[in-house]
């Protein structure tokens, strides 16, 4: 679906590779929101099933021929969009009809909705984003039942791109994400970007989806632990740089053992170990990220907050066992 970019008020990028069902059954519940969007652009990150072919002429087919990740394949979506607000969809979403009129709603830079389980749809799979001190994310309310605190609008600083909608604008400031990190962390490395812009954004509860969750490359598959482990490591170098000191260290170091100590848990000890030793590109120098401390402080009280009245999670325990939030 493409019409005269002069008109275009919102353009919905969905990045996809393979699982040519789950891209069809997503553009079925756009065509039928309550407000439509007026551009879907989808950029196949090389599928071999057919995605393409059974898209047809039902949205703007942007075809590479390998899979370049998460980032690369967005950013050529939002190169090509030509709405006011441009909206980032994972392709296991499953919008309730009334989303996106719900999501316009906002006058923030950046909206997201609540994200529900797929498989038991009366537990959360999200909210906003948390992060602590050293930006290791949680995914607001992820596996608490529905309702309470989740259920009351707010301003945010840090948001998945699960599905979420920016104003251009938000890009023509900060830019695009980051191609260095390929998939995962690109989105934290954003909301970091938006936040020391002094950028903000909103939870709208009123927006809800269904998400599968992981449904492309699978929540515990060596891959994804691997790029998760490097990824954090890139994010931490890009914005902390040599300016770590030694209680940030010590929080880097503890978090990463307990990271370790989960992927194991799952298996996935070699895939961890393999981010551990992967290279990283170069990044630039960066003065001392004091802004950033302070923003990550006042992230990690509320991600405290929460945990503490919905029940710590195993990783969230142990960290603020020895890690007691700031005052």
């Amino acid at each position: 679906m493409t019409i005269n970019e002069a008109q275009v008020t919102v353009s919905i990028v969905i990045p996809t590779w393979q699982r040519r069902d789950l891209i069809l059954r997503l553009l079925d519940l756009l065509e039928v929101q309550t407000r439509p969007p007026d551009e879907v652009i989808v950029v196949d990150n090389g599928s071999t099933d057919g995605t393409a072919e059974g898209i047809g002429a039902r949205a703007t087919v942007i075809r590479l021929t390998e899979n370049l990740g998460f980032a690369h394949a967005v950013n050529l979506g939002i190169r090509a969009a030509g709405g006011q607000w441009v909206g980032i969809l994972n392709n296991d979403v499953e919008p309730r009809v009334d989303w996106l009129e719900n999501l316009l709603k906002s006058k923030s830079s950046f909206v997201t909705g609540k994200t529900l389980s797929y498989h038991q749809t009366d537990m959360l799979d999200g909210t906003q984003d948390l992060l602590s001190q050293v930006a290791m994310p949680w995914r607001a309310g992820s596996g608490r039942p529905d309702g309470g605190q989740y259920n009351y609008q707010c301003s945010i600083n840090f948001v998945s791109w699960t599905a979420v909608l920016y104003r251009r604008e938000v890009f023509d400031r900060v830019g695009l994400l980051d191609e260095s990190f390929g998939s995962y962390y690109e989105d934290v490395d954003f909301g970091i970007r938006c936040a020391l812009a002094g950028i903000d954004g909103e939870y709208q509860p009123e927006a809800v989806a269904l998400h599968q969750g992981s449904a492309t490359l699978g929540a515990w598959r060596p891959a994804t632990v691997r790029l998760l482990t490097r990824n954090h490591r890139l994010l931490i170098q890009k914005h902390f740089g040599q300016w770590l000191d030694w209680p940030t260290t010590c929080r880097l170091w503890f978090s990463q053992i307990l990271w370790a100590m989960l992927a194991a848990r799952h298996g996935q000890w070699r895939a961890w170990w393999q981010g551990r030793c992967e290279p990283l590109p170069a990044t630039p120098d960066i003065p001392e990220p004091v802004a950033l401390r302070r923003i990550l402080q006042q992230s990690e009280r509320e991600l405290y907050r929460l945990q503490k009245e919905t029940g710590f999670d195993w990783y969230w325990r142990m960290y603020f066992g020895l890690f007691p939030p700031p005052k």
